[in-house]
Order: structure tokens, then C-alpha cells, then sequence
């Protein structure tokens, strides 16, 4: 059996090795990644609703196959104002006891191509993760100071009064939410 790579006397880790082996043995909870597995966690539909539900997702199997897509148009590019000297905020520290979460989410992240190691930057935000309720964590960066200088972009929203009067005669509203 292998023990938690983190060295609870010194608050490190006590090899990089260490981690990624206890991390083989770690076992994460997969979001559903199928409409059969969507189904089947709606419990107040009838059995009618589940198969009108099953017959209106059978089409859409890539949206549940558990893979993130990927943006596939030109590249987007942030403007910053002119003059913006690049900001690097100091990392947050991150509790021992949520190192390991921390860097396995890191790796995750990695894994699927969300984030990239980059190098030596001018340009740094600070980042934390958030316990969900079912034990998985939430990656956030702090963008604030970020935010402050990017040239911004209006694109205004309808407002919902607006959406829902265009939609007159129909009689349902939906939004499906896998998790």
C-alpha cells in the first residue's frame, strides 16, 4: 500500500516520484460521460420523459464522451492598453493539506491541454483550488489585476424579457445540465 507522498513534519512533498505514483492509485470521479448515464440520474422523469430525453440526446453522444473541445477558429487575441506595464502577482500559498490536490489537478489540467507550462513570463496570475461537494476540486485563477488592463470589447446581451417575447406560441423552456 502506498502511503501519501506528503511528509507532514517538513509540510513538502517528499519526492516528485512519490506523487505521481500515489497518484496511479487515486481514484477521481468521472463526470457522466454518456445520455444513457444522464438518464438515468434524472429520477423524477417518467420512463416516458427518459425516453423522449434519450431519443433527443442520441445525437449529441460527443457532447458526453468526456473529452473537452477545443476552440477550433483563429486564435484569439487579447488586447492589453497601450502603456500596461505586465503585471506578476505573487502566488497564492497553497495549505498543506491541499497540496496534493492541488498539483494533481495541475497535471490534469495539463493533460487535456487547458493549460501549458510556458516558462519564465512577465505576465503571472495567482491561482487556488476549491473542494466540490463530491471531492473533486475547482481550478480558479485571479485574473483581477489582469482584468484591469485588457481593452475591452462590448458585445451586450439581450435581456431575458426580450428573448423570451420572441419566443411566443412555444409552450416549453429547457436547459440541460449534465452534472
Amino acid at each position: 500500500m502506498l502511503t501519501n507522498p506528503l511528509n507532514f513534519e517538513t509540510g513538502s512533498f517528499q519526492s516528485l516520484m512519490d506523487i505521481v505514483e500515489y497518484e496511479k492509485t487515486v481514484t477521481v470521479f468521472d463526470a457522466p460521460n454518456c445520455p444513457h448515464d444522464i438518464i438515468l440520474g434524472r429520477v423524477h422523469l417518467t420512463k416516458q420523459q427518459q425516453d423522449q430525453l434519450a431519443t433527443a440526446l442520441e445525437h449529441t453522444q460527443k457532447l458526453f464522451d468526456g473529452n473537452l473541445g477545443h476552440y477550433k477558429h483563429d486564435k484569439i487575441h487579447l488586447e492589453v492598453e497601450d502603456g500596461a506595464v505586465p503585471i506578476h502577482s505573487k502566488a497564492y500559498s497553497v495549505p498543506v493539506k491541499h497540496q496534493h490536490a492541488f498539483l494533481k489537478e495541475l497535471r490534469h489540467l495539463e493533460s487535456i491541454n487547458v493549460l501549458k507550462q510556458c516558462g519564465p513570463t512577465e505576465w503571472a496570475s495567482p491561482t487556488f483550488i476549491i473542494p466540490k461537494k463530491d471531492g473533486r476540486v475547482r481550478w480558479i485563477s485571479d485574473f483581477l489585476e489582469l482584468n484591469k488592463v485588457f481593452k475591452r470589447k462590448v458585445y451586450p446581451l439581450p435581456l431575458i424579457d426580450e428573448v423570451v417575447s420572441r419566443r411566443a406560441g412555444y409552450k416549453f423552456f429547457t436547459k440541460l445540465k449534465p452534472q
